[in-house]
């Protein structure tokens, strides 16, 4: 079974959450919030429970999913929500409405033809709403938008309201609102928190890794899902732990999720990520402080005891301390910026290679966080650009993408070089091609027009000329020019 990293999940590829899934089960709360931070499952939540109720699995119980990510505007809200009608037409059907009739409706008067049919129900209807601190973007705007929230939750219906979302949510400022409040009904949040030892080693096992690493990879993480499954897959390729998170954070994959998080945490947390004094600053974190679950909720911070101990995967990202060993004895080559030395040019990515000459089908590096199928057939740039994907997330994808993906083409065995050389560069000089380049789209072209410069003076592990020399052909934009297959670089890169 392959990881599954950067996209949603549901049915048997669904992990843990027992006791969360049965708490939502049972409630009889009008409202509930799952405050969830970034990389920690809350869509995977929702896509659960409505499959679940699709099945009959949660009695006879109606789920609709309502993604607000991007919506901005009450015309957004109101598009996303016929959306949701239209890919859900059982749900559609179940309440009488004909989506088509609709489209004309300003939002609160969808949400009021929504209210009516619902209320007409005799049977739970539980409306899932993803992506909730959009809200606070659109209620700045159009303050009579919780209004129309307001009357939706406070009808006497078979209605149940699910949110999930950060902790911007709390951001949502009603002063102006003539109604009563609105966020309060959803108080307090329920945490969605990392994975127990348990759920981490049980999807570790999916995967062929035995209980001792995983919950090797549960200590490093603190259990995050996204982290645990990047990690994981890293480990798998290349066999060892030090490897592995050698190859996370030369991506920056790892700290861009510690950067995210922050962003989503409370004040004053939200603006410590650029500090000089981070680590000093976490470390001086008491148990008394009101705000510690959610930095661990996050994986920022863990507890036991009396006593909190900070991230070992933010430690390493951050230059803090080596990640030790199982045992508690400090681990060996674990040092997040070795000093230039000399190493066999293969050797970095000997496994990598192996995996490239075997499925030469790849467009995307394995990492940072890429499973074997999504490497293989991943989401086109314009359908990403359709999903709004941030610049960042756009970076990480371009951080390990060959020109072929960027132009739209197929793979091929002179593919497989570009890969192998993407994964020596990043060895070598600690960051991916073009990673100047601030705008993404520009980037892109650039990916796919410009050869990559390799400039042994700029390396961070010592690169001789041999070796570089097979990295400038590795790295051609055009495919033509480079070795015809990982064979053909594998033997020239040990030609000595």
């Amino acid at each position: 079974m392959s990881f599954i990293v950067n996209r949603w999940v549901r049915g048997n590829d669904f992990i843990g959450r027992t006791a969360l899934l049965r708490g939502l089960f049972e409630t009889t709360k009008k409202t509930v919030w799952v405050l969830g931070n970034r990389r920690v499952g809350k869509t995977s939540l929702l896509r659960q429970i409505a499959w679940l109720c699709g099945r009959g699995d949660w009695g006879d119980t109606l789920a609709l999913y309502w993604d607000l990510q991007g919506a901005a505007t009450p015309d957004g809200l109101r598009d996303a929500l016929l959306e949701s009608l239209e890919d859900a037409e059982d749900i559609a059907e179940a309440l009488g409405l004909d989506v088509d009739s609709l489209e004309d409706l300003a939002f609160s008067d969808l949400l009021n033809r929504l209210r009516r049919k619902v209320k007409s129900l005799r049977r739970r209807f539980l409306l899932l709403i993803d992506e909730c601190e959009e809200l606070v973007e659109v209620a700045a705007a159009d303050i009579n938008v919780l209004s129309s929230f307001r009357r939706l939750s406070q009808t006497e219906s078979p209605l149940q309201i699910v949110l999930v979302g950060s902790y911007r949510f709390m951001d949502l400022d009603e002063s102006g609102s003539r109604t009563s409040l609105f966020l309060p009904d959803f108080l307090p949040p329920t945490l969605l928190g990392p994975f127990d030892p348990e759920e981490s080693a049980s999807l570790l096992a999916r995967n062929d890794l035995d209980a001792e690493i995983a919950a090797e990879i549960h200590r490093i993480t603190l259990g995050n899902p996204h982290l645990v499954q990047v990690l994981g897959e890293h480990y798998r390729r290349l066999g060892s732990i030090p490897a592995a998170l050698a190859s996370v954070t030369s991506g920056k994959i790892a700290e861009y999720y510690f950067q995210s998080n922050f962003q989503c945490l409370p004040e004053p947390y939200r603006h410590w990520w650029g500090a000089e004094d981070l680590l000093e600053r976490l470390a001086g974190v008491t148990r008394e402080d009101p705000y510690l679950p959610y930095l661990k909720q996050a994986c920022i911070m863990s507890g036991e005891g009396t006593s909190n101990a900070l991230s070992p995967l933010l430690l390493w990202c951050l230059g803090g301390a080596p990640i030790p060993a199982a045992d508690g004895s400090p681990a060996q080559d674990t040092a997040p910026r070795p000093a230039p030395t000399a190493v066999a040019p293969v050797e970095p990515c000997g496994a990598y290679l192996d995996w490239l000459a075997a499925n030469p089908r790849s467009l995307l590096v394995l990492g940072p966080g890429q499973d074997p199928e999504g490497a293989t057939n991943p989401p086109a740039l314009s359908l990403l650009a359709s999903l709004q994907e941030s610049p960042a997330e756009l970076h990480a994808l371009l951080g390990g993408a060959t020109p072929e993906y960027v132009r739209g083409e197929s793979a091929t065995a002179r593919t497989s070089v570009y890969l192998a050389g993407l994964c020596l560069y990043r060895h070598y000089f600690d960051k991916s091609p073009h990673a100047d380049i601030a705008d993404p789209w520009q980037r892109a072209s650039a990916i796919a027009e410009q050869d990559v410069p390799v400039r042994p003076a700029e390396a961070v592990v010592a690169l001789d000329s041999k070796t570089a020399i097979c990295l400038m052909r590795s790295l051609k934009a055009r495919a033509s020019e480079r070795y015809p297959d990982i064979a053909a670089l594998r033997a020239d890169l040990l030609a000595r």
